[in-house]
């Protein structure tokens, strides 16, 4: 073992993936800063897809990376610029396309509908209706994900035609931004009203308990109403404060 680690010293392979590491790493910290301050906020970051992607850019440009530069560095190979320069290319692609795809499925809006409140990202409205224009003013100015709802036109025919494109396998209706409104005060009560009652949730099931115990103790002065969103990976509950309608909270 202490001839193997002599040797990588001195051919600088360890050095030359050590300072690839690095660079790998602060790369994709940033990213990673980038989606948990903006793209994928706190609770979406584990439940709607941004950890998930995370964790195959890691593998690819953390780890693989430089493991190929430890694999293929040579000082005395002609081809050692060619190699590397492959090497880069490919974890810059690799890299460029994570983030695209990070950024194409981060969660725009959350929608209401069904008593419910559904993660939906720019990608999903975009395959529902080419109209885009409620959507981006509803989101103008406002950090994502936007709370909204999902309203149902009110002529019979075009809301038998939206059921009628789900039932065939169409989008939902919480893609449809044409449909979406803003979240008020007074949408908000009706909301609250159509909540499933968390203290009964609690009583049967310890782990809500504990967690809705928590979320109590925490926040002992706010008026406090509790709605599940559906992610990608998981439904979890919603913590808004009824007086703000902010999200203070949220229960696994």
């Amino acid at each position: 073992m202490r001839v193997r680690i002599s040797q990588l010293k001195s051919s600088g392979k360890a050095l030359a993936a050590g300072i690839h590491l690095g660079l790998s790493a602060c790369a994709v910290g940033l990213l990673a800063m980038l989606m948990f301050l903006w793209w994928y906020p706190p609770p979406f970051f584990m439940v709607d897809g941004g950890w998930q992607v995370l964790r195959l850019i890691v593998l690819v440009d953390v780890v693989l990376g430089p493991l190929l530069t430890l694999i293929v560095f040579d000082r005395a190979k002609k081809e050692l610029k060619r190699d590397l320069g492959l090497i880069v290319v490919l974890q810059v692609a690799a890299f460029a396309y994570g983030a695209s795809i990070m950024h194409s499925h981060r969660p725009a809006f959350m929608v209401y509908a069904e008593r419910s409140f559904y993660s939906v990202s720019w990608r999903d409205i975009g395959r529902a209706s080419a109209d885009l224009s409620v959507p981006a003013a509803l989101a103008a100015g406002t950090p994502a994900p936007v709370p909204v709802v999902a309203e149902l036109p009110a002529d019979r025919a075009l809301r038998a035609r939206l059921f009628a494109g789900m039932a065939a396998g169409g989008p939902s209706i919480t893609h449809y931004g044409a449909l979406y409104r803003k979240l008020d005060q007074v949408t908000f009560e009706r909301i609250a009203r159509e909540a499933a009652d968390i203290d009964e949730l609690a009583r049967g099931d310890s782990t809500i308990a504990a967690e809705l115990a928590r979320v109590r103790m925490t926040h002992p002065a706010r008026k406090l109403s509790y709605v599940p969103i559906d992610c990608r990976y998981g439904l979890i509950m919603l913590v808004f404060d009824r007086d703000t309608l902010a999200i203070v909270d949220w229960m696994t």
